[in-house]
């Protein structure tokens, strides 16, 4: 459930978009300084006609302001020009969030006092309920630069609740996911790139629940079930450096404003220098995870972990294309009826899994495309310069990939898979190194295990695993060097 994460730059957003220049006095919250303020948020949410609500409104609410953002009335504009068909099947009710506001001596902002109703979304027989309870929150924003010194808030609990019937159908699928005790903790602070914030946000969770349950189906053959995860603490640390917050605004404001045909087409001039103008959106996106304490149960079986992290590292459209992916569990036990006794030994108790994709530039194709293509016509862009954008992707024709820390272990065995190559149009280039420790012990454990077809099956791939493998004291070694599309273990190719 990753509601709250996103309710916390929401304040940082609702900031920009209420961006000025001139501040009131503190003393007193003004009917035209609100007004100016409402009119600023329309900037970014559109001006409603004459005789219609508003998206935006901000209003005065003792010394402070109230800002109110009604995404029901805007969802309620776009699906007015949907087919109606299509619209007919969608409804969308969510009272007006809202928060109060109020300037400060020092050109910041305060927010806080987020009023966050239950949001219901019905689509085409999908029923889905949000409800926020318990908030407390606080923001202070520069809101002309988006620097904010101080995020801090906390949900006592937020819940997300999904059913799927169709009316004709007696099968119902229902999903459930609650988030307990969720505090955050951020700031936006200059970023070396003018123009631009660095971003940090710490998010924990005191407990977690995500369940999954079938019901109506048993004439299909699909019996009534219950699937949940559950889990502990959870902390959530996500950074993102180099956000082009004020250029992202104009191009937000700019697309408001300009959203006829003509300014795709004959005024395409200006959409691209705002395009340009807000790349590469960012320089660095980060994420760290670590949990503790989660539990699968199934009517299939049940799983624990006790700790699992991940680890998300990617860069923005930059030249230096780049992403790193982490994944770790420890302590993890399984238990299943269909599970046969002798794969217990088997399952692995602790696992990382990671890699790292670079060497790529999309900075360079985005300028090529905003400048030779022309959105006016049928087709944007010439054969030779696609083929162009394409060449420019990868600028030294290949991408790198390294496979370095990988990792399973479990009673028997202790499993590493390390590894660099290039990978293009061309194919890959390079080896990949698997060690194993515990083989024989695997193999003598399959030997003595109940005969049943998983387990012979399981016990001829061992068998030939260890003909190719290169001993080296306790451990097999496979060495697989990659050559195009030629493949060849310990010196000896594949067919």
């Amino acid at each position: 459930m990753r509601a709250p994460s996103l309710l916390a730059p929401r304040s940082i957003l609702l900031a920009g978009v209420l961006a000025a220049l001139p501040l009131p006095a503190l003393a007193q919250a003004t009917a035209d300084e609100a007004a100016r303020l409402q009119a600023i948020g329309e900037t970014y949410f559109g001006k409603p006609a004459a005789g219609e609500p508003g998206v935006v409104t901000v209003t005065v609410e003792g010394d402070h302001y109230r800002a109110g953002l009604d995404m029901a009335t805007l969802v309620r504009r776009l699906m007015a020009s949907a087919p109606a068909d299509v619209a007919s099947k969608f409804t969308f009710d969510w009272p007006a969030p809202s928060l109060a506001l109020a300037p400060r001596g020092d050109g910041t902002w305060r927010f806080w006092d987020h009023r966050i109703p239950k949001l219901t979304l019905d689509a085409d027989g999908q029923r889905t309920e949000l409800v926020t309870e318990g908030i407390e929150f606080e923001t202070i924003t520069d809101p002309a630069t988006g620097v904010t010194p101080s995020m801090k808030g906390r949900f006592a609990r937020v819940t997300a609740t999904s059913t799927i019937k169709k009316p004709d159908d007696p099968m119902a699928v229902t999903s459930e996911s609650v988030s307990a005790d969720v505090t955050v903790d951020g700031s936006a602070r200059p970023a070396a790139t003018p123009g631009a914030v660095d971003v940090v946000v710490h998010q924990t969770v005191g407990s977690l629940l995500y369940a999954i349950e079938t019901s109506g189906g048993a004439n299909d053959g699909i019996p009534d079930m219950r699937v949940a995860l559950t889990g502990g603490r959870r902390d959530d640390v996500m950074g993102v450096r180099g956000l082009r917050y004020p250029a992202l605004l104009d191009l937000w404001a700019h697309l408001v404003a300009h959203h006829e045909r003509e300014d795709f087409t004959t005024g395409q001039g200006a959409l691209k220098a705002k395009i340009a103008a807000a790349l590469p959106i960012f320089e660095q996106a980060t994420q760290k995870i670590a949990a503790t304490d989660f539990a699968l149960e199934s009517p299939f079986g049940i799983a624990k972990a006790a700790k699992a992290a991940l680890d998300f590292d990617l860069a923005g459209l930059t030249r230096d294309g780049r992403f790193t992916l982490s994944m770790g569990l420890s302590g993890f036990q399984a238990y299943s009826l269909f599970m046969p006794k002798w794969s217990q030994k088997l399952v692995p108790s602790d696992m990382t899994l990671t890699g790292r994709v670079s060497g790529y530039d999309v900075a360079t194709p985005l300028s090529h495309v905003l400048e030779h293509s022309d959105f006016a016509a049928e087709k944007p862009m010439k054969p030779e310069d696609e083929a162009k954008v394409a060449a420019l992707f990868l600028p030294r024709g290949v991408v790198e990939i390294v496979v370095d820390g990988n990792r399973l272990t479990g009673p028997l065995y202790d499993l590493t898979v390390d590894g660099r190559m290039t990978a293009g149009p061309d194919g890959a280039k390079g080896a990949v190194t698997v060690k194993a420790k515990g083989l024989d012990k695997v193999a003598d454990h399959l030997a003595k295990a109940e005969r049943d077809e998983q387990s012979k099956a399981l016990a001829g791939m061992v068998a030939v695993a260890r003909q190719f493998a290169e001993r080296k004291g306790d451990e097999h070694v496979w060495r697989f060097d990659f050559d195009g599309n030629r493949v060849a273990v310990n010196g000896k190719p594949l067919k």
